[in-house]
């Protein structure tokens, strides 16, 4: 099983993928890291079977994290229609930009043109992720739902 994990900064992929590999066996592959540049360089050539198939001999388990720019979007597509289960993980805004740390090195103005990308393919990523959206905030927008409901959600989750 891979699992994508995506969603608006801010909203908890890397944490959400770090849980996974500690108490549910999965690998974590952060495809903004370092390590994950490897796995990038099949999705930039378009080498959709080989990057499943690179992924998948890591194990049987994988949860990827990414916060990809939206016009990546038929990419993911791609790897869904490969067996590649694709989740978005959503927030309010202002929760979003309370919780948002940037990786190293990044420019603090990447949050602000990313946001900017997902408000213009809103209509794209609702018709894509349907129920496999899921607000990680609490119905005030204060704070992260339980980690446990949000991963119970994420496992249930199939493409379709």
């Amino acid at each position: 099983m891979i699992t994508l994990i995506s969603g608006i900064p801010g909203t908890g992929k890397t944490f959400i993928g770090d849980y996974l590999t500690e108490h549910h066996e999965f690998i974590h592959v952060d495809l903004e890291s370092q390590a994950g540049n490897q796995f990038l360089t099949r999705l930039q050539q378009q080498d959709f079977d080989g990057f499943v198939a690179q992924v998948s001999s890591l194990g049987d388990r994988i949860a990827m994290t990414f916060g990809y720019p939206p016009e990546w979007l038929p990419v993911i597509e791609q790897l869904a229609a490969r067996g590649v289960v694709t989740a978005w993980l959503d927030s309010p805004l202002l929760f979003s930009r309370k919780h948002w740390q940037p990786k190293p090195g990044q420019d603090p103005l990447t949050y602000t043109v990313q946001i900017a990308k997902i408000i213009d393919a809103h209509k794209q990523l609702d018709a894509f992720y349907g129920e496999r959206k899921i607000c990680v905030s609490d119905s005030n927008g204060d704070d992260f739902l339980p980690i446990e409901d949000i991963v119970t959600r994420l496992l249930s989750m199939k493409n379709g």
